[in-house]
C-alpha cells in the first residue's frame, strides 16, 4: 500500500507499539492545539484537570518542556505515579474539592487551566 506524505506519516516511536503509536495522533492533535491556546510559558503554574487521560498525559509534559510547574489531578496511587514520572510538580484528588487543593499548592491562583475531563464551572476561580 502506498500513502501520500499530505497525510500525515509518521515514523513509529522507539518501544511504542501500533496500539499506543495509533493514540496519538487525535489525543496529540488535542492536546498541542489546548497548548498553543493557554500560551504557556516558562515559570507559569498550569492545572491539568484530566492528566491521567490520553490528552491530557500529553498536555501536561507539554507544560513540562516549557517549563512550567503542573498541578494535576489524579486519584489512585498509580495515577499519582503516573502524572509525577510525567512531570507534574504537585497533585491534586479530583475526587476532593479541586479548588480548595489548588488555593493551597497556588494560594495566588495558576496561570492557565488546560481542562480535558468533569464541569469546568467550579474552576473559573482558580
Amino acid at each position: 500500500m502506498t500513502v501520500p506524505v499530505a497525510f500525515g506519516i509518521a515514523k513509529l516511536p522507539d518501544g511504542m507499539d501500533f496500539t499506543e503509536a495509533a493514540a496519538l495522533g487525535l489525543a496529540g492533535t488535542a492536546a498541542v492545539d489546548a497548548f498553543d491556546a493557554a500560551n504557556v510559558t516558562a515559570g507559569q503554574t498550569v492545572l491539568v484537570i484530566g492528566a491521567t487521560g490520553g490528552v491530557g498525559q500529553q498536555a501536561l509534559q507539554l507544560a513540562v518542556r516549557a517549563g512550567a510547574t503542573v498541578i494535576a489531578t489524579a486519584h489512585s496511587t498509580e495515577e499519582i505515579e503516573l502524572v509525577t514520572k510525567l512531570g507534574a510538580a504537585h497533585t491534586v484528588d479530583y475526587r476532593s474539592d479541586v479548588v480548595e487543593q489548588v488555593r493551597s499548592v497556588a494560594p495566588e491562583g495558576v496561570d492557565a487551566v488546560l481542562h480535558f475531563a468533569g464541569d469546568p464551572a467550579p474552576l473559573a476561580s482558580v
